[in-house]
């Protein structure tokens, strides 16, 4: 092992502009094996390195994602590239998926995934998402980029209903594009998601340019007195109902003036409401222009997992909605 003075002189500057006193055994980040290519840390401390013998290849890593990721993205990349691909070229397509388990997906798409052959297929978990991940590698750029195209399509026709979209963009993100590129604004109504959508269209990069405001009405008094749902909508349908959904939506895009208002309204679980089983959820989307409709949903028993598909639900529908995509068993305000 030898000593990687940069590495070293980074560790200590950081302890000296923290006011942190530097363990001794912190030294032993800034080591790498002799005859390696050291690969720095862009967000952290610990070097990485890359050491190539006459017969393998060897790559270490930090371990926290936040810091193996963009070590990997912007210095690791191009070292194998150079050292073990001999300058062939890469390329790569990333189709993401929503509203079906990694278990279907791999079902179905059983015969393409594959580690051994030219193109490789495989699936990632992201979040709620599924990425299918195409990379294909050859001596030219647009060979490598037919590869892909070929096998995309047998993907594509078993996974279609599936489909948000392509890249490394997720669906809130995907929402915000379209969103941006329509010069449109979006709020939103929630009941059993607390403001879980909202905060998520908050967060966004540039949300201000597509959200101002929206409203949390959890309990049916604040629904009414603040919303401005009617007592009656409430005593005749209650508040895990179509109805509910489409007057939720309603006053809450007047209410913050926007394009489109999204309402989520249902029971969470783990108890029923209103004689609905647990993971039973209406989302609403009105808008200027089109009729109020809603949605509904059977998730299942997991308070917190429904939460979150209920929300990314709302933001396919959303997406659906902007690219004129078809949803099926809507229910349009009469």
């Amino acid at each position: 092992m030898v000593l990687d003075e940069d590495t070293q002189n980074r560790i200590i500057t950081f302890h000296k502009n923290s006011d942190l006193v530097m363990p001794e055994n912190n030294q032993l980040q800034a080591l790498t094996l002799l005859d390696s290519i050291p690969l720095e840390n862009v967000t952290g401390l610990a070097l990485g390195m890359f050491y190539q013998s006459d017969t393998h290849a060897y790559l270490l890593l930090p371990g926290p994602t936040d810091e193996l990721i963009p070590m990997f993205n912007e210095n690791t990349k191009p070292v194998i590239t150079k050292h073990l691909l001999k300058n062939k070229k890469i390329a790569k397509k990333i189709i993401r998926l929503f509203g079906l388990t990694l278990a279907q997906a791999n079902h179905d798409l059983a015969d393409l995934l594959t580690t051994e052959t030219n193109p490789v297929v495989q699936l990632y978990p992201a979040g709620l998402e599924i990425e299918v991940q195409i990379t294909a590698m050859h001596k030219s750029e647009e060979k490598a980029q037919e590869a892909i195209a070929k096998i995309e399509k047998e993907i594509v026709k078993r996974t279609q209903p599936f489909i948000i979209g392509e890249g490394d963009q997720n669906l809130p993100n995907i929402v915000r594009e379209l969103l941006i590129s329509k010069d449109l604004k979006i709020t939103g109504a929630e009941s059993l998601t607390g403001g879980a959508f909202l905060s998520e269209v908050s967060s966004l990069f540039e949300a201000g340019s597509i959200f101002e405001g929206g409203i949390v009405t959890y309990s049916e008094t604040i629904k009414n007195e603040l919303l401005g749902v009617t007592k009656e909508t409430i005593r005749k349908h209650g508040v895990v109902s179509a109805e509910c959904a489409f007057e939720m939506a309603e006053k809450a895009r007047a209410k913050f003036n926007a394009d489109i208002g999204v309402s989520l309204t249902g029971a969470a679980g783990p108890s029923s409401l209103e004689g609905e089983i647990p993971g039973t959820v209406w989302v609403g989307i009105a808008t200027k222009e089109n009729e109020t409709f809603a949605k509904k949903f059977h998730f299942g028993y997991k308070r917190n997992l429904n939460r979150e598909y209920s929300v990314w639900s709302a933001f396919n529908m959303v997406r659906q909605l902007l690219v004129g995509e078809a949803i099926p068993d809507t229910v349009k305000k009469k």
